[in-house]
């Protein structure tokens, strides 16, 4: 299933970031979670679409693959 990918993919990254935090009280902890939060979303405030720019860029690729193509009808139908 394909959620449970995402969400398993999403906690290994967690997971190996926090790994070197660790040993830190809880509170430390939090907070460098906090700090790494606002940065993330500082990033993203900074984008100028709605969509990341690694994505962007593997939709303009598609998009300028796809104008090489041609559209065959499955069926011909008479008008």
């Amino acid at each position: 299933m394909k959620v449970k990918n995402v969400t398993n993919n999403m906690s290994k990254s967690f997971n190996h970031w926090v790994d070197k935090y660790r040993s830190m009280s809880i509170v430390m902890l939090l907070e460098k979670i906090r700090l790494k939060l606002i940065n993330r979303f500082a990033q993203v405030a900074s984008w100028k679409t709605k969509i990341n720019p690694y994505e962007r860029k593997v939709l303009d690729k598609a998009m300028k693959n796809s104008r090489n193509l041609r559209m065959i009808p499955a069926i011909v139908d008479d008008y």
